[in-house]
């Protein structure tokens, strides 16, 4: 059966260029922040071989099994390999369906998204999820114009599917993305660069649930993981 994707979702994307390249200080970063709650992982590290990408998942995929969900972006190929439960494809990526062959009918098919009609186009396709940014300024993406959480509140009303914002979002901003209509965040550096990171999933995930019952969101969405 195909995951399902938890409300409130925190997504902690790798990168790492945060740990001057030290894998191993990484994936003891991240299974402190999955022991802190967070949801998803996703795998995006540019700049290395696919055998290292493959190497990183599967830990990850050891870290993360029972407890959070697990996608690589870019490559349903490498997905399938390390068993992860899916595929973050970029806006411009492979099409749905092809991903959906390779990664098979019981996994989870994501698109990244910059625009309204980005999003109803993956939609359309038979995307699982959408992650969209960037929203507010970012390392990652430096010299790109964020968009803003107006972005996430247009696309929550043209599209039903899970959605997720991601770009400059931390501790100090994270209420917005749910008030948007966004179903939760994929982070950074609010994780990466944190002293504790799992206290850091536990305060972002505090002030989602928070910006959830002030707004009247269904409570009852915010339990925890299905993974």
């Amino acid at each position: 059966m195909k995951p399902s994707v938890p409300m409130p979702c925190l997504c902690v994307v790798t990168d790492r260029s945060f740990f001057m390249c030290d894998t191993d200080r990484m994936v003891r970063c991240l299974s402190d922040a999955v022991a802190g709650g967070a949801s998803m992982v996703q795998v995006r590290e540019r700049g290395m071989d696919d055998q290292a990408i493959l190497e990183l998942a599967r830990e990850l995929r050891r870290i993360t099994r029972g407890s959070a969900l697990l996608m690589v972006n870019g490559s349903p190929e490498l997905a399938a390999a390390c068993d992860a439960d899916g595929v973050q494809l970029p806006e411009a990526g492979a099409a749905v369906d092809v991903a959906r062959g390779i990664v098979g009918d019981g996994k989870l098919v994501g698109r990244s998204v910059h625009s309204v009609s980005g999003a109803i186009d993956a939609e359309r396709e038979g995307a699982d999820l959408l992650v969209a940014g960037t929203i507010y300024a970012s390392r990652s993406h430096t010299g790109v114009e964020p968009s803003g959480p107006s972005l996430l509140s247009n696309i929550a009303r043209q599209v039903s599917l899970p959605l997720l914002g991601i770009g400059g979002i931390g501790p100090g901003n994270i209420g917005t993305i749910i008030d948007a209509g966004a179903w939760g965040a994929a982070v950074i550096s609010a994780v990466l660069e944190a002293s504790d990171p799992g206290e850091a999933c536990r305060d972002m995930i505090a002030q989602m649930k928070q910006a959830s019952t002030s707004t009247g969101g269904d409570a009852r969405n915010f339990q925890g993981s299905d993974a």
